[in-house]
């Protein structure tokens, strides 16, 4: 999969929503982010002697541009966000038999992302305010992952007679993944709504994780986005 054309596809959807907001109906969407992962930072290997690298939590900010179809329930979007996933302390010591040393692996800190998406959006109610208030619609979108990690720690090799110390850092590459949410608004006026979000991002294409040493790089498997977040925030239709 092409993280590139996700990238400029995501850019293309976005200057067809300003350009189109002149003539038709055209959402924008600001929220804060609350995610629940369920994956690893790291899926850990053999060779970097980690075992899974766990997320705990993280907090983002998130900008949405919806293109509302003219008489249509229909609706395309695009997504940029900012966010700051954080990694569970993680402590591991594993006895080498073959050279008869304790290994020690420490990590911690978290990761900033940047977030590029695209969505096609379903609108569940008929979102007329003179009807009803309160409207749902459904998202169906991919998401591209830009990760900056600040996820370090120390290696520490320990022999009968020494002991071997040194840092180490987890480089992690971008990723894909897909996204399906439902959200629920209540309009204020027939411009400005609050609303709340639930959704789950499924890993599409993962990135891979090197565990970089000041004695050498090291594979370390794979980057995990699996998780459940929720949104909230204001709304404001043109």
């Amino acid at each position: 999969m092409n993280k590139i054309f996700i990238v400029a596809l995501s850019l293309v959807i976005g200057s067809s929503i300003l350009t189109a907001s002149a003539a038709e109906e055209v959402e924008i969407r600001a929220s804060g982010v609350l995610y629940a992962p369920s994956g690893a930072a790291a899926t850990g290997s053999e060779e970097s002697g980690l075992d899974d690298v766990e997320w705990d939590s993280g907090q983002g900010l998130e900008l949405q541009g919806i293109y509302w179809v003219d008489k249509s329930q229909w609706g395309i979007g695009a997504t940029i966000g900012t966010a700051s996933w954080d990694i569970k302390d993680y402590a591991d010591v594993k006895y080498n038999p073959t050279v008869q040393i304790n290994q020690v692996n420490v990590l911690e800190g978290d990761a900033d992302l940047l977030i590029f998406g695209i969505s096609a959006f379903r609108k569940l109610t008929n979102n007329d305010p003179g009807t009803s208030k309160f409207n749902a619609d459904a998202e169906l979108g991919l998401r591209y992952i830009s990760v900056d990690s600040g996820i370090e720690g120390g290696y520490g090799e320990e022999y009968s007679d020494a002991l071997l110390v040194a840092l180490q850092t987890l480089e992690i590459d971008d990723s894909i993944v897909g996204v399906i949410g439902l959200t629920g608004d209540y309009a204020i006026d027939n411009n400005l709504s609050i609303f709340a979000n639930a959704s789950i991002q499924i890993d599409l294409d993962k990135g891979s994780v090197d565990n970089v040493l000041s004695i050498g790089t090291f594979e370390a498997g794979e980057v995990e986005f699996m998780s459940l977040y929720g949104k909230a925030g204001i709304s404001y239709v043109f």
